[in-house]
């Protein structure tokens, strides 16, 4: 099972493509660093056992715009964290708790509440006080927690993710490193709202859960805890900057959106 967005790419680049040329062209980094034929680009790129997920947005019936193309390769290993096989045992992870359990160990005065999301994922919606380490891939995110938990070895360390399977490992790496009571959010974010409302639990999560679809976000709460990157108003809707030089994901308010035309 794949939470979405816990699954990080091998290869997953921004890409703009013109239909009636078949050339597209590459930007890494906001830099466009070269135009190529499509189709020997994915084979020169991919193998025949690849798996790979292609997603087209047209903009324009008479494509005058040209669309946007992401190519991404799933890699085996669902979450990369970027560390070595000696630091987790996957057969040792952390204690898993349903909402009223995760809710119940939140009061605890001396328990640490970590967001093993990235920085854009927890800046829409997270649970009260938990630590949200700013990093933008899966790669950066156990050793800034390893650092920012330093000294809490004994406290109770509770994690959760969109949905659960970024803990997996995570856990399994803190308690490899010394840390004795971790705990994590059995099923995530996802399955804390369903039992939120399924046995009218109080929410201790606001805002939103963001989600790697088109709707960007899915609400949990009503409470609007992110700002426009522009005016730093209320916001709490993620797009994709429209400039094909740039496609940066952030927050825009309705007023900025029409006034930037979606850009940032």
């Amino acid at each position: 099972p794949w939470d979405g967005g816990s699954c990080v790419s091998e290869m997953k680049e921004k890409i703009t493509f013109n239909p009636d040329q078949d050339l597209m062209y590459k930007w890494h980094e906001n830099v466009k660093v070269e135009s190529v034929d499509l189709s020997q680009w994915i084979m020169d790129n991919f193998s025949k056992d690849d798996y790979i997920v292609i997603k087209m947005d047209i903009e324009g019936a008479e494509y005058e715009v040209l669309s946007t193309l992401d190519i991404e390769k799933q890699k085996k290993e669902i979450v990369a964290y970027n560390v070595n096989s000696k630091d987790y045992d996957m057969n040792v992870v952390g204690k898993h708790l349903n909402a009223k359990e995760f809710n119940n160990e939140l009061e605890k005065e001396d328990a640490i509440a970590v967001d093993m999301r990235n920085y854009y994922e927890s800046e829409v919606g997270r649970f009260d006080k938990a630590i949200t380490p700013d990093v933008d891939t899966s790669r950066e995110l156990l050793s800034a927690v390893k650092k920012m938990l330093n000294g809490h070895e004994s406290n109770p360390i509770l994690l959760y993710c969109t949905g659960g399977i970024r803990c997996e490992k995570a856990s399994s790496y803190l308690i490899k490193n010394g840390f004795k009571n971790v705990s994590q959010l059995n099923g995530g974010i996802i399955q804390y709202a369903h039992e939120v409302e399924e046995k009218g639990i109080k929410s201790k999560f606001r805002g939103k859960n963001f989600v790697f679809d088109g709707r960007m976000g899915e609400s949990i709460t009503n409470d609007i805890i992110g700002k426009c990157h522009q005016c730093e108003t209320p916001a709490d809707n993620h797009i994709d900057c429209r400039n094909d030089a740039c496609h940066i994901l952030f927050i825009q308010c309705s007023e900025c959106k029409t006034a930037y035309n979606g850009c940032c």
